[in-house]
């Protein structure tokens, strides 16, 4: 066999792993409902999917897991101290590192009678903020093909993920009523720049394009206050967020704190940029096997 042809056939089967996983690729954003790499601190409001916090929960009353219906799955992590006044978990288990982290003031409630507080040592959010912060990168670097013009998102190519890359102050810096209408494509990712951002000057209303397939990267940002409703996923893993309004949508935050509803609707990624890290071993280790067999192929003719 020839070597050029041999190598072409061990190509092929990497591209085609590659294209494979490319579509299966998941984002933690799907998963959990919110992501906090540091300390929650709850004011008010209700986080209706399931939440992964890395660092403490704080504040008051609090509840999670609303809407979720498996009372088997582990809906709330902390990883961190608990000392909210009071933490309401609707459906499913409580998973601590220690049950001594959950302060003696604090009242856990732990509402399905099929659920309870499990603990477990290794408990640690760091993969899943490294994935969040991959994602993030990959996401920034991604060229603009859609269009924004008086609050209107706009694309009508045949991508699979629309992509609109602005400063914060073209996006939120007027009264737009924010419409979603003319996006065909089954993403749309708005990469935000800017360090110090204030949401507040907009609309933003339900529409035929599902909160789902929107993902809002605030890929510098170092702190958001949010004071309007928004429509879509906050990925801002570096930032604190200040949040006073719903989200529909998926939050992953470096710390945050909140008065306001989460509502779960998870990103659905339906396209991912991310190269899982089983797929980069898998192409490095064809590429080392062709080296290999290249090498002895040249020995014999030599």
């Amino acid at each position: 066999m020839k070597v050029g042809s041999s190598f072409k056939k061990l190509a092929l089967a990497a591209g085609m792993v590659l294209a494979t996983q490319a579509h299966s690729i998941g984002l933690p954003l799907e998963d959990y409902n919110l992501i906090v790499a540091g300390d929650y601190t709850h004011e008010g409001g209700s986080v209706w999917g399931s939440a992964f916090i890395g660092g403490n929960l704080l504040g008051g009353a609090s509840e999670f897991a609303s809407r979720i219906v498996d009372a088997e799955m582990d809906s709330l992590k902390v990883v961190g101290e608990i000392t909210a006044s009071h933490v309401k978990v609707q459906t499913g288990n409580l998973v601590v590192k220690n049950k001594s982290n959950i302060s003696t003031t604090s009242t856990v409630e732990i509402q399905n009678h099929s659920s309870e507080i499990v603990e477990d040592a290794g408990l640690s959010i760091a993969s899943v903020m490294a994935d969040l912060q991959a994602a993030s990168s990959n996401y920034q670097g991604m060229a603009s093909n859609a269009s924004f013009s008086n609050g209107k998102f706009s694309y009508s190519g045949t991508d699979k993920i629309a992509v609109y890359n602005a400063n914060a102050d073209e996006l939120f810096g007027k009264d737009f009523n924010f419409d979603f209408s003319a996006v065909s494509a089954d993403n749309l990712i708005i990469n935000v720049s800017g360090k110090d951002i204030s949401a507040d000057k907009f609309n933003m209303n339900p529409g035929p394009y599902a909160a789902s397939k929107i993902l809002w990267n605030f890929y510098q940002a170092e702190d958001i206050t949010v004071n309007r409703s928004i429509l879509g996923s906050l990925l801002a893993v570096n930032a604190y967020i200040d949040l006073n309004a719903r989200v529909d949508g998926s939050v992953a935050a470096g710390s945050l704190a909140t008065s306001a509803q989460i509502h779960n609707w998870n990103f659905e990624q339906v396209v991912s940029p991310v190269p899982l890290p089983g797929t980069l071993i898998l192409l490095g280790s064809v590429l080392l096997g062709f080296g290999a067999y290249r090498r002895r192929v040249m020995k014999k003719t030599a």
